[in-house]
């Protein structure tokens, strides 16, 4: 396992180990293209909307493959491809990530997320888990 250059002594605060586990911006907005949209190769990941460099996604999907976040596999359907699949780890981490939609709704006015998937979030929380779980069980 790589160490990552992101690694935070959290002596037992549990938002420094998650800041150690996310390293950065791009961590996350990659976990809500794989958790949120269902990316699952490189070049769907690579075409998320605020640009990432393909050096730093790249670098970044095997940070989270060695922090146990994600899998790479070979692709059965054409084997010179590679699938990106979320661990339990990273599946654990819907509900935060429910909670960071409602939370950016709130508080900022130019949210992309329609105003009808907010409102059924807002309404049944443990719904919208399971129904953004479902396609990886």
């Amino acid at each position: 396992m790589v160490a990552s250059k992101y690694k935070v002594e959290h002596a037992g605060c549990p938002i420094a180990f998650a800041s150690e586990a996310f390293g950065d911006k791009w961590t996350l907005l990659i976990l809500r293209e794989v958790l949120i949209f269902g990316k699952k190769y490189f070049d769907e990941i690579l075409a998320m909307r605020e640009g990432i460099a393909t050096n730093i996604l790249a670098a970044r999907l095997k940070e989270m493959e060695c922090s146990d976040l994600l899998v790479k596999r070979e692709d059965p359907a054409n084997g010179r491809r590679f699938i990106y699949a979320p661990t339990e780890k990273a599946l654990d981490l819907i509900p935060a990530c429910v909670e960071l939609i409602l939370w950016a709704s709130k508080h900022d006015p130019a949210t992309a997320v329609p105003a009808r998937q907010i409102e059924l979030m807002r309404r049944s929380r443990a719904k919208a888990i399971r129904e953004l779980r479902a396609p990886f069980e």
